[in-house]
């Protein structure tokens, strides 16, 4: 009943998806990061970020799918990252690309127990795809994402990033997105304190060059 309760509280005109719990026991208070876009169909996608709350260790990409305009939502999806923690590194921060021929492509930052600036930032760029409007997905693979020299010196440290927002076709047709990058410790300026908020952080854009080529995501250009 309280759960109910709090869900019609503010009156919203859609309900995608309601956590089963307060508390994290169920693993899923945490939902975040929501992005919702068109299908190949004409269906509603959504992807997200989910938990049982930030941090946790357990984020991961879930999906959803809805063929009547929002109303009602399939049950979501796990697409990457953990059902629970300690059952493997976390997936964060997903974002979606549609090819021309329908493949749904969804990114994300992939997190392998290496820590620079904060965890959550602190990983590759890997893609799992969809060509059956989200009922079967790829497994991972690893985008090959250029290295800058605000990342860590040592290569097998990932850099730290995240895509917040859908991205948009160019005025060519290729996607394209502006990202965050946090300034590895290892190079960064002195901060005045170490609060979160004097990390230095830079805004970058990427364009994604054959998304509709379709191809395996260690072969997507940047």
């Amino acid at each position: 009943m309280e759960l109910e309760r709090e869900l019609t509280r503010t009156k919203p005109d859609y309900v995608v998806y309601c956590p089963r719990s307060f508390d994290g026991s169920t693993f899923d208070t945490g939902n975040e990061h929501f992005l919702v876009f068109d299908g190949p169909d004409g269906s509603l996608l959504a992807v997200w970020t989910q938990s049982s709350y930030e941090g946790a260790g357990d984020h991961r990409l879930v999906f959803s799918r809805s063929t009547d305009e929002g109303k009602t939502w399939q049950p979501p999806r796990r697409i990457a990252g953990p059902a629970r923690p300690g059952e493997g590194f976390m997936a964060s921060w997903g974002f979606p690309l549609v090819s021309r021929s329908g493949r749904i492509y969804v990114v994300y930052n992939q997190y392998h127990g290496i820590d620079d600036v904060i965890h959550q930032h602190t990983g590759t760029m890997d893609a799992v795809y969809s060509d059956d409007l989200g009922e079967t997905w790829s497994e991972s693979r690893t985008i090959p994402m250029a290295r800058s020299p605000l990342d860590h010196p040592d290569p097998k440290i990932p850099s730290n990033w995240v895509v917040w927002q859908l991205p948009i076709r160019d005025l060519k047709g290729r996607w394209f997105t502006g990202f965050t990058r946090w300034v590895s410790k290892a190079v960064r300026t002195p901060p005045h304190n170490d609060s979160w908020t004097a990390w230095e952080s830079v805004v970058e854009f990427m364009r994604f060059e054959n998304i509709d080529a379709d191809p395996e995501p260690e072969n997507i250009q940047i």
